[in-house]
């Protein structure tokens, strides 16, 4: 069943960053699946059928770019040919079912890391979002502590000096009268 999946992903093309995050999880939490329990896909809830397609998908692509098309036609001929896919995936690249299930999910560990989790676009989306929200409350609080300092010091300052009536200028000079000595 993994390779009926993962061949009808591969050619249609249908992988997308829901696939990405689906395996960052799976490896992140020592959730893969065996490549012969996909065939219980139908029974899996939905985020472990999801993680199911995903691995098929990467278990068809990495086969035919780690051993190339004429290994995976042989592989498909054999299997044709009514072999068990143990012996169809010896005939085609010299190990056993159990080898590339354990080469795979060996590269799918180093492939899908903490880091997949950052590179992925829609996580880069929300840690953009949650910068731009903490760099406006930071803003906020800093600009709220120059104005309790600027009440302060208005507050200390001196107000006995009388500067007169603000609406008549003019009333509070003194010295016109006066000559100057």
């Amino acid at each position: 069943r993994w390779l009926d999946e993962g061949l009808a992903m591969f050619l249609s093309s249908e992988w997308g960053w829901e696939d990405n995050i689906s395996m960052t999880r799976a490896v992140l939490f020592n959730n893969l699946i065996p490549l012969d329990e996909i065939e219980k896909m139908n029974l899996f809830p939905e985020g472990k059928a999801h993680t199911a397609y995903a691995q098929s998908y990467l278990a068809v692509k990495y086969f035919l770019d780690n051993y190339g098309i004429k290994a995976f036609n042989m592989f498909l001929d054999s299997l044709s040919r009514r072999h068990s896919v143990d012996s169809a995936l010896f005939a085609a690249i010299g190990a056993t079912y159990e080898g590339y299930e354990t080469e795979f999910f060996d590269y799918l560990r180093k492939r899908y890391t903490f880091m997949s989790l950052f590179i992925d676009t829609l996580y880069i989306w929300i840690i953009l979002a949650a910068v731009v929200v903490i760099g406006f409350i930071l803003n906020f609080l800093k600009k709220r502590r120059y104005y309790r300092r600027w009440e302060e010091e208005d507050r200390l300052q001196s107000r006995d000096f009388d500067y007169g009536d603000p609406t008549k200028p003019e009333a509070t000079d003194d010295d016109e009268n006066k000559p100057w000595a």
